[in-house]
């Protein structure tokens, strides 16, 4: 088995911040991912906002030889614990051909669906070389990935392409459960038409294509290193359809997965009535109104002596939103400073939730990143001087926060979490997540992160019957 290089680059930056080996036969380099988890916190101290991206490296002789599942499931995950939420890219290499080893195996790119169950956020077709711009090429993924459809329904999205001749046998075959010969196939499924290369007469082909295309939704794909032509953006804009560049088929077969992600949990039946004479979507002509969408922020106050502290503050962060709804937005800031929170509270409305990770005192307060002052219960309510909407929930994971708590309460927090001694951080994330789960599934009603801070009290007090968390809310 090969080796996968790991590069860590902050977003956008091309000098890498780290870079290592993970041997595909052995567990994950866990003093590596611990080292890693810091490096976003020291830069944020220098003024530098960006996160941290992360790049597994599959180069040829990865890709022909082939690596364990279990194995990458296990590095992936190790990212995810260490990295403060990071995007998490896999690239193979330019011109990578999909090769089926094995013709009596029935899956044999499950590798690639793995991904997107494990969340990494895109696979990258590029060359793997030190020299190339891994940061240009996640700024184009995050751009393709802005095109997603917001709300995904039960019709499938199909692959029309401008010439099906053109895909390998391998290529047919991977793509083979999205590909359609002809609009007439689509049945009112939506419909991704690729263009591979830029022929003579290409814009009058799709134009023809499109008005034979019988769908639901419709959207352009463009396959190539080169930038999409500027006649194919003049005309998508023109035509109200969106266009995305995708560098090769590993690209498109991992967008169209995720275009095919399950929908909501709602029946099929239920789904028709919603877009039925009942409840009809229409399109945003005048946007007035902000979309509401839950909001969590999550702050460690990160202590450059401290790196295991840092690495579980930052596990603790993936357990709490790893397995999230699409559209609860996140904040992460791992090195914060009460300064600086009213910056970033700023950025909100209709927070659902904060959850501070880091040192308490019962006297002094909250203490905070880089000067490790301890800032009382009035510094840091006072961040949220500018904040004019409602704030559900807090929970400090800090010790001797109990007064930190009661203070946020007696401001009009709905619910504050505290603890009178010591965090034993080993299980309060089974409170957190309790919590902010029910704040999230009951749109912040009191009584229902009540009911769930009372269950996760009690695993608390199972496992520490010192390291009781107390709640206070407001009773107006």
């Amino acid at each position: 088995m090969a080796d996968i290089r790991v590069l860590i680059l902050q977003q956008g930056f091309r000098e890498f911040v780290d870079t290592w080996t993970e041997n595909t036969q052995s567990s994950p380099n866990v003093e590596k991912w611990k080292e890693s988890s810091t490096f976003w916190p020291k830069r944020l101290l220098q003024g530098q906002l960006e996160p941290m991206q992360v790049f597994f490296c599959l180069d040829e002789k990865v890709l022909k030889e082939g690596f364990e599942t279990p194995r990458l499931h296990r590095l992936i995950q190790q990212a995810h614990y260490a990295m403060w939420d990071a995007n998490l890219y896999f690239v193979v290499e330019k011109g990578w051909q999909p090769v089926w080893l094995d013709p009596e195996e029935l899956e044999p790119y499950r590798w690639m669906e793995d991904l997107l169950e494990n969340k990494v956020a895109d696979i990258l077709e590029m060359s793997v070389k030190s020299s190339s711009n891994y940061t240009e090429a996640a700024k184009r993924s995050r751009e393709r990935m802005d095109k997603l459809p917001r709300d995904r329904t039960h019709h499938q999205w199909k692959c029309l392409f401008q010439d099906l001749q053109m895909l390998t046998i391998e290529e047919e075959r991977l793509l083979a459960p999205y590909l359609v010969e002809s609009p007439a196939r689509l049945a009112g499924d939506n419909c991704l038409i690729v263009f591979r290369f830029q022929k003579e007469g290409y814009l009058i082909q799709l134009q023809q294509m499109v008005e034979g295309v019988q769908a639901g939704e419709l959207m352009i794909g463009w396959v190539d290193r080169l930038r999409p032509p500027k006649d194919l953006e003049s005309f998508c804009s023109s035509k109200g359809y969106e266009l995305v560049w995708l560098h090769g088929i590993a690209e498109l077969y991992y967008f169209l997965q995720k275009l095919n992600r399950p929908p909501l949990a709602i029946s099929p039946v239920t789904h028709e009535r919603l877009l039925g004479k009942e409840a009809t979507p229409v399109r945003v002509v005048n946007s007035r109104f902000r979309p509401y969408n839950p909001q969590l922020l999550i702050t460690h106050s990160y202590l450059s002596a401290e790196a295991d502290n840092c690495f579980t503050a930052a596990t603790d962060t993936w357990e709490l939103i790893g397995d999230r709804a699409d559209n609860v937005k996140v904040e992460i800031y791992p090195a914060i400073k009460s300064v600086k929170l009213a910056a970033i509270v700023s950025q909100f409305d209709h927070l659902m939730a904060w959850i501070h990770i880091g040192h308490g005192d019962a006297e002094k307060g909250l203490q905070q990143s880089d000067d490790e002052l301890f800032m009382s219960a009035s510094d840091w309510i006072k961040s949220f001087a500018a904040y004019k909407f409602s704030l559900p929930l807090v929970l400090f994971s800090s010790c001797y926060s109990r007064t930190v708590a009661q203070k946020f309460a007696e401001a009009g927090v709905g619910v504050a979490i505290g603890f009178t001694e010591a965090v034993n951080k080993r299980v309060c994330a089974e409170l957190t997540k309790r919590v902010v789960n029910a704040a999230l599934k009951f749109n912040g009603e009191r009584i229902a992160i009540l009911m769930a801070f009372l269950d996760g009290h009690d695993v608390l007090t199972t496992v520490d019957s010192k390291a009781a968390p107390v709640a206070f809310w407001s009773s107006r």
